[in-house]
């Protein structure tokens, strides 16, 4: 059996909708409490309220459900509490791929959604929730191209584009065989683990990128058969 609780923020005026198998659900949210990670908004709320004796608002929103649903469920009412005007620390972008959104799932939902019936108190809060936002960059970017033709990049542009990189983030490394003499020289790291995937063709590039890395940094003495090393500028 599986739970959906929501946890209640109120000095930051913030919320969180989470999904459990276990029994009883506080088990679960005293985890976000004794959370050392930080590695979230949720922990990092969580565990500032119980290093400073303050206390959250538990409230267990569907109990007794099956775990098929769960996943299915937390995203509803993720989007659902979103509508209604909270804010939310949840990573939505996460949650939402984890659901596979059938015809018959976004039919459900439509359901669900029909059979609230939403009062004139809470359509009021809603309301006030919303007001004096301010409109993100991204809405006013997307607006401010919206219409405009962009042509493509000409090569001269790519190539300064490019070198651009290269001269402010790009670091150049240097391949060495067993009794260092010099193979080849790479500007980016990134095209020395391209090279390299011809020969390791079933390893990741981030895999191969970060052997070479290791081995420029000192952390082991050979990366793949080769010695490398940073150019010295």
């Amino acid at each position: 059996m599986a739970s959906i609780y929501l946890i209640e923020f109120p000095l930051h005026n913030k919320f969180y909708v989470g999904k459990t198998k276990r029994i009883p659900v506080s088990k679960r949210i005293n985890e976000h409490h004794h959370s050392t990670k930080n590695k979230t908004q949720t922990d990092k709320l969580a565990r500032w309220y119980y290093v400073n004796g303050k206390k959250t608002i538990n409230t267990i929103v569907e109990d007794n459900l099956s775990i098929e649903k769960m996943d299915e469920l937390e995203v509803f009412y993720i989007r659902y509490f979103n509508y209604l005007g909270l804010e939310l620390t949840n990573h939505h972008d996460k949650e939402c791929k984890s659901v596979d959104w059938t015809e018959e799932r976004k039919k459900q939902q439509r359901v669900r959604m029909e059979n609230f019936d939403f009062t004139p108190e809470i359509k009021k809060k809603m309301s006030l929730a919303k007001k004096g936002r301010k409109i993100d960059w991204g809405y006013k970017i997307s607006k401010g191209k919206l219409g405009k033709k962009y042509g493509k990049m000409k090569l001269i542009h790519k190539t300064n584009h490019y070198q651009s990189f290269i001269n402010s983030r790009g670091r150049a490394v240097t391949q060495l065989d067993k009794n260092n003499k010099i193979i080849k020289e790479y500007t980016l790291i990134s095209l020395a683990a391209e090279s390299l995937q011809t020969q390791y063709p079933k390893k990741n590039i981030y895999t191969l990128r970060n052997g070479i890395k290791d081995c420029c940094t000192g952390k082991q003495k050979t990366s793949y058969g080769y010695i490398w090393r940073y150019k010295k500028l």
